[in-house]
Order: C-alpha cells, then structure tokens, then sequence
C-alpha cells in the first residue's frame, strides 16, 4: 500500500495515555472462537473490511443459489440471490470471492431435475457490496452440460471461473474471463487431457494453474496457462495415482505437483518442473498427500492424511530443491481429522487445514517451523472451506455454521465490525506493528470520507452502545481528535510503543466521523481490539 499520499501524525498524546495506563488485564487463549453463527454453506471469502460472505445452496426445484454477509462482529447484513423463475431447474453454489472494491463474484452451476438432476449451464454472478446484482451469465448456453468448481478474482478486479465446458475436444476442463463489467475475455479449453477440474489457483509469475483427475482410472492431470492471455504454458496428462493431487507455483515460474508416489504404500511424490513444465526433480515423502501449497520463501508444503490408511492431518515441507526440512505427521492429535476440505499459508508460511471430524468443522494449525500450534473444533458437521481475515488475527471457517476464530500468534489486533456506512461505504480501521516495546505501530483509516475531521476514541472496556444510527464499541475514557482524512479517504498515524506498557492489557478503538450520507450525519469504522503481548 503506498504511503505517500496518505495524511501521516505521531500519536504523543495517545503515548501519554498508554503510558499512564494501570490496572487488571487477562491474557488471552490461544486460538479463541469469538462467534458462530448458524448460516451454513460450502464456500466463505472475506473483504477489506472484514465482512464475511457465505455461499449456499437449497436442493429443490426452483431454488436459486443465497449469500450472506454479516460483519466481523457476526451481525447480519444482508442476504441476497437471484430470482431464477424456472421451477424445473436449481442453481448449486461452488465458491465466492470478493474484489478489492467489495463486490462479490459467485460461480455455480444450473441443474436440471430433482430426483435423477443433470447439469444444464454454468452461472457466474457479481455482487455490489450491498448486495445488489451488477451482472449475471448463463454460459455457455442454456443446457450446455457446463459447470463451475472454483471462482478466482485478480487485483483488477478480472473473474475467472474454473470448470467444466463445451470445446473443440468436447467436455473438457475450462476456465472462462470475465472483465470486471462482465465482459466474457477468454475461454481455454483444456487440450492435455488433465481430467475433471479439482482446483485452480493463481501464480505469483502471473499464471494459473489448473488440476484435474480422470473421472475412471487413477489419473492426475496438471496443466498451466497465462492468466493474462489465456494461452498454453504446459501440461501433463495420466499421472498414476491412487489419489487425488495438487499443484502450487513459486515466483520462478516453477511448479510442484503432488500425486501418490508409483509404489505401493510409497508416499507421495513431489514433482517440480519448471516454466515449460519441464521436470527438475522428484521426490518420495511419507504421507498422503492431495494438497500443496508454496510460501513466500518459495519452499512447497505438502498436506494431507498420514498414509492411504488412516485418518489425521499429515505436513511435509521442502527446500526448492526437494529436501526435507520437516515433517508433522500427526498435527491434530487425537481428532484424526477427515474431509479434508482447503489448505492456505498466511504471510508467515504457517499452514491451515480446514476439515472435519464428521461431528464438528475443524481447522488445524501448523507453524512454519513444523511445530504444532493447536487444532480447533467448532460445531458444524466438517468444514468446506476457510478464509483469513484482513489485517488482524483471526479466520473465519464455513461448513454447516459459520464461524470466526482469532489467533494470538497472528498478531495483536482483532477487527470487531461495527463500522457505519457513510458516502464511501464503511471507513476501515486496521493496525500493523507488534506492540512491543519499543516497536513501530501504524494506525490506518481508509475508505472514509474525504477531507474529514472526525473524533478518535479509546477505551479500557468494550460498551456497544447504539449511537448516530451505529454502534459504540469502546468506552468512551479518551476522546482525540482525529487527524484529517485526506484526499482518498484516510491517513495514518504512527506511533512508538512504549516499554511502560503492561503484558495483558487490551484497548477498544473506533474512529467516528461526521458524514451527510451517514443514517443521522455520521458514519464510524469497524472497532479494533489490541491487545499486548
């Protein structure tokens, strides 16, 4: 995020507070779930601002596909979907994303029947952040036999929708781009022969992979094209394997594939070829592993089920060129977790699995040093999938509830929601810094309205209390007056966290404004929760 124009202070009466500060404090669990809610669904992204949106389905003629948001607090927002008309078909939902302006994209698939349903059309939705529809495409034709398995969405904006379609090799695996008005852009049509579409994710050199398995036989199929063009890098077609596999880039250009290795009872085979797809090398690694993703350090980590036979979470990490740093082959203890459902790596290279004990969703959590960090367990059935929150501590889990975990390792801040609407939507309040001793913390509003003054509370307790057509969160101790926002909306104030400051403590913080859009005059950001380490 640049800096440069953006309205820049140093907080000292905000130091002098801190610094005067005394009284009880209680240190926080671990891993805590701040809230659950009983909106169920099989996909979850986040926004900017920490609202969270689920996707979901009904299985009944007629129905149509329904997303929720609620904001970081848990509170609903709105739901939405599209009044589709005909009572001999349903739409079946696949994933949700957002864009950096708030909008939502949805992909799913129209089906036709109830007792014997067959695929008719896939279906690729886009969203305003209140939940208005800004487009809608049938494709590509009315019963075409198309589906849609995963949507993704790059920082212009651009939608690329990850399934089944109708070229010139018949049904093969597709991806279709969208422009952000809904301008198709490009279709490709798998030409390798990878098998159905399992997943598809972004490269950091700008490319897209794309994975598949055959729908008989025990095949993996890879292939990678230009996200940008839509043209052809590689592909890889009939990888024996007894599992499903993955795939995952570096900042390269090279790939790592994951598939069971050849032998029986062998493992898992790593495979790393480069930007033509080229093999530079295979590896043999102790688990059954159908996931992989790469990290910032451009080393794989490999995820999966301890052996072919058993039930668990099971990780391996290598170095770029297939050694093995480590390997946690029981990270969830006990709970031998099943359907496994999504693995991310955040900034730090931790790893998180969402799965499920059939029973309750779960999320296990590894340590980019193969340590186990904890593994948590929340009603829900099993997870489906799993987004991390922007700029704070928390993830937020979808399956048969939906619900918010905060992760003190992941840093001091926690967004409580709350924010008030005003001309330019909800202004966003978030912290970067460590608060320790010593140490830098930046403070930043955004998306507020511009070359505004408003007021900066403060507070030892949280108080939610209705105001101005919002919600105070912090207790009202110290009131500032903020800096002005700036042309964009925002500015940053930045601090040096003083040593006086006691282990344990925990701040409420809201920024309100005074905004002619707002429901009374005035709009508020989300409420930070900081607590030092």
């Amino acid at each position: 995020m640049s800096q440069n124009p953006r309205v820049r202070r140093t907080g000292n009466g905000f130091l002098v507070l801190l610094v005067v500060l005394v009284g009880s404090c209680v240190l926080p669990s671990q891993v805590t779930t701040e809230w659950t809610r009983p909106t169920g669904g099989v996909s979850v992204a986040v926004d900017r601002a920490n609202h969270v949106y689920t996707l979901d389905y009904v299985y009944a003629l007629g129905a149509e596909m329904r997303i929720t948001k609620r904001d970081a607090a848990g509170t609903f927002i709105w739901e939405t979907s599209f009044d589709q008309t005909d009572f001999t078909k349903w739409e079946r939902a696949a994933w949700i994303a957002t864009d950096e302006a708030g909008n939502v994209l949805v992909g799913g698939t129209l089906m036709s029947g109830y007792s014997n349903p067959v695929v008719a059309a896939s279906i690729a939705m886009k969203f305003d952040p209140s939940g208005g529809l800004l487009w809608r495409r049938v494709f590509d034709g009315p019963f075409d036999g198309s589906s849609v398995r995963k949507v993704l969405v790059d920082g212009a904006g651009n939608s690329y929708f990850f399934g089944l379609g109708i070229g010139p090799n018949g049904l093969v695996s597709r991806v279709k781009k969208f422009a952000p008005d809904g301008t198709a852009i490009w279709d490709y049509f798998d030409t390798d022969g990878i098998g159905a579409p399992l997943n598809a994710k972004f490269t950091p050199d700008g490319g897209l992979l794309m994975i598949g398995r055959f729908v008989f036989g025990n095949f993996n199929g890879y292939a990678k094209i230009d996200a940008t063009s839509g043209t052809r890098q590689w592909g890889v077609s009939a990888i024996t394997s007894a599992t499903a596999g993955d795939a995952a880039g570096d900042r390269f250009g090279n790939s790592y594939l994951v598939f069971a290795a050849p032998a029986p009872n062998s493992g898992t085979a790593l495979r790393k070829v480069d930007a033509s797809g080229v093999p530079l090398l295979q590896t043999a690694h102790p688990l059954a592993a159908f996931r992989v993703e790469v990290g910032s350090d451009d080393s794989p980590v490999l995820c999966g089920f301890p052996n072919q036979n058993a039930a668990g979470a099971a990780f391996v990490k290598t170095d770029p060129s297939g050694n093995q740093l480590w390997a946690n082959l029981d990270a969830d203890g006990p709970l031998q977790l099943l359907l496994h459902a999504q693995l991310i790596l955040d900034d730090s290279n931790d790893a998180y699995l969402a799965a499920g004990t059939l029973f309750e969703m779960a999320i296990c959590k590894v340590r980019s040093n193969g340590s186990s960090a904890w593994t948590r367990t929340t009603p829900g059935s099993y997870a489906n999938g799993m987004a991390l929150g922007r700029f704070d501590r928390s993830l937020f889990v979808i399956g048969g509830q939906t619900a918010r975990l905060s992760d003190s390792e992941e840093g001091p801040f926690l967004n409580l929601g709350q924010g008030l609407e005003g001309s330019t939507g909800v202004p966003i309040l978030y912290a970067v810094g460590t608060l320790t001793a010593g140490s830098l913390l930046s403070l930043h509003l955004e998306n507020a309205l511009p070359q505004s003054v408003g007021l900066w509370g403060v507070g030892l307790s949280a108080v939610t209390l209705p105001l101005l057509g919002g919600i105070l969160v912090p207790s009202p101790d110290y009131v500032f007056v903020a800096p002005p926002t700036d042309l964009s909306g925002g500015w940053q104030l930045d601090f040096t966290w003083p040593a006086a400051v006691p282990s344990g403590l925990t701040l409420f913080t809201q920024v309100w404004l005074p905004d002619p859009q707002g429901p009374q005059g005035a709009s508020s950001s989300n409420a930070l929760r900081l607590t030092t380490p």
